[in-house]
């Protein structure tokens, strides 16, 4: 049971769910902290990530970001845009070889949009961690200051 100085590391679990790469998070639910490994990369990950793996009452395993995921934030995204040209260039870079790079480049072009496009993608990220933090009984996302 979580002491009295227990506090969930929300930036941490936003960091986790963002995470497109080989790393594998965990939540403690008797601290609030989110840990993230290396199980294939480092040797000396291997044995904390078989830990938490072994104690489900105590870690949960936190989801990454997949590629699908990430895209169809993108795409919703690139609907919203009211420029045609802008629009159309986005859309363009969904068929691009490195889809997630080129709409970064494109995006870079227009500041404005690319300051509302990380605002948006911290609201879809923020309401996937409130809905898996629900899933799991555990305190609710507060609402902290925008990053952005």
């Amino acid at each position: 049971m979580p002491s009295s100085e227990y506090k969930v590391d929300y930036s941490g679990l936003v960091v986790a769910f963002e995470t497109r790469g080989k790393l594998k998070y965990f939540f403690d639910k008797e601290t609030g902290d989110v840990s993230g490994y290396y199980p294939q990369g480092r040797p000396e990950d291997a044995p904390k990530v078989a830990a938490c793996e072994s104690e489900p009452q105590r870690f949960v395993s936190v989801p990454a970001e997949t590629p699908e995921i990430n895209l169809g934030d993108r795409r919703a995204f690139a609907r919203t845009i009211e420029k045609p040209n802008l629009r159309n260039a986005l859309d363009a870079s969904f068929d691009a070889p490195e889809p997630l790079l080129a709409f970064r480049e494109i995006l870079r072009q227009s500041p404005a949009e690319e300051g509302r496009w990380f605002r948006l993608k911290e609201e879809r990220v923020r309401s996937r961690v409130s809905a898996w933090l629900l899933k799991n009984e555990l305190p609710p996302f507060p609402s902290p200051p925008k990053r952005y």
